[in-house]
Order: structure tokens, then C-alpha cells, then sequence
């Protein structure tokens, strides 16, 4: 009789390690292609924010009271512009795509903004990346130096790109997205 409670025992305890096995074994079915999924989606996602990056950047004052700023990206996406006096001031709308493109030329006339003649404006794009991107419409369609101040030409304003801490895209006059010995003569 001990002999038949200890066979059963042994069947019982050998059952119940193969549901577990069992359970096991689905479980990693069942959860293996969510991870893959998710490091195939995360892998996917991510060169795609990078590359939406504006690149060409080039601004121009219009007129008195409308600039244009033009622009490119990788992908085609919907990019909107925001405007404002000072880097760290009010920014308000002043564009934005009506549909995803790779190239565009964005008028603030087109949208019924009107700049405040002789005021320069920092526009911010926004392509659906975590940083706006900023650039700069001079304050006069004549002369993109018009409201800049020679002293704002220091040692910590030179030598700065694009994208980096401190850049200033209104020292960046002729646009090659840094602020540089080149801006400096064409203020000059």
C-alpha cells in the first residue's frame, strides 16, 4: 500500500511539472513576439524623429510686414511655425503645412500674420521633434543687419551651430547655420 501512495505521489508531482512546463512554455509564446515587436517598433520609430530635422534653412523679410522661411526634411511632415520678438519671448503662430512635404516655403502673409515692420522675428519650426528648430527673419527685406548691434558679436556668440546651446540664428546672416568670422565681415 505505501508503495502504491508513493507511486501515485511520483505520478501526481510529475503531472504537475509538466503544466507548469506547459504554462511556461505558452507564456514565452505568447510574450516573445511582443518583445520583438516592441524592439522592432522602437527601432523603427526612432531614425525616423532624427531625420525630420529642418535642414537648408533660409529666411527672408518679404516686405514690411510678412517673411518667408523655407526649408527641407527627410520625410515628408507636417512642420508649423511659431514667431517671436526675443528667443525667450511670446511666441504666436505665423505657419504651418497644409499637408506632410519633404520641401516647403512657408509665407507668414499666406496665414494673415502681419510682423510689426522693422521688428526682427526668431521663428521656431516645429517637425514633430522634442526641439524646435530656430531660425531668424531680419527686421528690414532690405538689410538683414538692420537690427543687429555690432557688440552682440562676443566671444561666446562666435563659433556656434545650429542646434547648439547659445546659438543666435539673428548673428547668422548669410545662413550657413553657424555664427562665425563670415557674419561678422558681412556686418562689417
Amino acid at each position: 500500500m505505501m508503495a502504491n501512495i508513493s507511486h501515485r505521489l511520483t505520478l501526481i508531482r510529475e503531472k504537475m511539472l509538466s503544466e507548469r512546463r506547459l504554462i511556461l512554455i505558452v507564456g514565452i509564446l505568447i510574450l516573445l513576439p511582443l518583445v520583438i515587436g516592441s524592439v522592432f517598433f522602437v527601432n523603427k520609430r526612432e531614425p525616423q524623429a532624427a531625420s525630420s530635422a529642418p535642414t537648408n534653412i533660409k529666411t527672408t523679410r518679404i516686405s514690411t510686414v510678412a517673411g518667408e522661411v523655407c526649408f527641407d526634411t527627410d520625410l515628408p511632415v507636417e512642420a508649423a511655425l511659431r514667431c517671436s520678438i526675443g528667443i525667450t519671448g511670446v511666441k504666436i503662430f505665423c505657419g504651418k503645412d497644409a499637408t506632410p512635404q519633404m520641401s516647403r516655403c512657408l509665407k507668414t502673409s499666406d496665414f494673415d500674420v502681419t510682423l510689426n515692420s522693422g521688428t526682427g522675428y526668431y521663428v521656431f519650426i516645429n517637425t514633430g521633434r522634442e526641439q524646435e528648430s530656430l531660425a531668424y527673419i531680419p527686421a528690414s527685406p532690405d538689410d538683414p543687419k538692420f537690427s543687429l548691434d555690432a557688440e552682440s558679436y562676443t566671444e561666446e556668440a562666435l563659433w556656434i551651430c545650429r542646434g547648439e546651446s547659445g546659438f543666435d540664428p539673428a548673428l547668422d546672416i548669410n545662413q550657413d547655420g553657424c555664427v562665425n568670422l563670415a557674419d561678422m565681415d558681412e556686418f562689417y
